[in-house]
């Protein structure tokens, strides 16, 4: 048995702060609130409601309330979690149009297919399965369109806001800190090139380890835009009816593989997973070709 970790960095890089015009994005933000019946107030399902219409920013600050318990009914916090997967995915050509617009050829041309339902669709990007013309199947993320240009005026609108109306510390929490880092985690990840440095670099210290391995970004069908890595498959550590079919000297020596792997990241690498949750690790028969692209 192997086990192959997946890697999806949030690590921050520098850059400068953009000041869009907000004007236009005030005026959509205005016509989406008016367009739900208040005379029995704000409940969850108009909550989840309003933040779907108002697009990826506010997804993700509602996704962010989600886990807010201490200072959230549950009825609310129930319904905001269903943001979390209730993204409408983009339609196929938008998807086709994205990829040749940033990689500069047809999907035909980079890919020997190309499946159109994707496999996730989040708030800033979707992914879907591929094969190159050599057989290697890879996962193909493709950031949505004007995700850049919006995601910077949400902020910069929200924090105008917080400017005139919130103070810090209100109700316990300090709403422009938490928007200001939400704003810096977000610049990292809609530029998608972040997201492949560290996966490469956590592959490269995982060379010379046996049994463990992961997943390697194609750099010629990768920037900012779109990134493109090999497709994982495996069972999950978590899968408790396959490791029943294990021996205890199986699942004991599975154990210490996966702990022994982390504990090298931490200790040895200074370079770790910091999202080791089951879907992330998997147990296969086979670790990716070592010497790979």
């Amino acid at each position: 048995m192997h086990v192959r970790i997946h890697l999806c960095s949030d690590q921050a890089k520098e850059g400068s702060k953009a000041e869009p015009d907000t004007s236009g994005r005030l005026r959509e933000i205005i016509a989406v609130l008016k367009k739900y019946d208040y005379d029995d107030g704000i409940t969850p399902e108009i909550t989840v409601s309003i933040l779907q219409d108002l697009g990826p920013t506010f997804v993700k600050l509602g996704q962010i309330a989600s886990q807010q318990a201490a200072y959230l009914p549950p009825a609310y916090c129930d319904a905001l979690a269903k943001l979390r997967s209730r993204v409408a995915p983009m339609d196929i050509e938008t998807v086709h149009a994205q990829i040749e617009k940033d990689l500069g050829k047809p999907v035909r041309e980079l890919f020997a297919s190309f499946e159109e339902k994707p496999l996730g669709s989040a708030s800033i990007a979707q992914v879907h399965r591929a094969t190159l013309s050599d057989g290697t199947v890879v996962a193909v993320k493709v950031r949505r369109p004007g995700m850049v240009d919006t995601v910077a005026g949400d902020f910069a609108l929200t924090e105008r806001i917080l400017d005139k109306f919130a103070r810090k510390g209100s109700g316990g929490m300090d709403l422009k800190g938490l928007i200001a880092e939400l704003e810096q985690t977000s610049r990292v990840e809609l530029d998608l090139t972040n997201e492949a440095n560290h996966p490469d670099r956590f592959w490269q210290n995982n060379l010379c380890r046996e049994k463990a391995g992961s997943p390697r970004c194609c750099r010629d069908l990768t920037c900012e835009a779109v990134l493109t890595e090999d497709f994982v498959t495996g069972t999950e550590v978590s899968d408790t009816d396959f490791l029943r079919t294990l021996s205890m000297e199986e699942r004991e020596r599975l154990a210490g593989l996966v702990a022994d792997n982390f504990a090298s990241q931490i200790l040895t690498d200074g370079f770790y997973h910091a999202d080791p949750h089951s879907g992330n690790v998997l147990i296969t028969d086979s670790v990716p070709e070592k010497n790979g692209r």
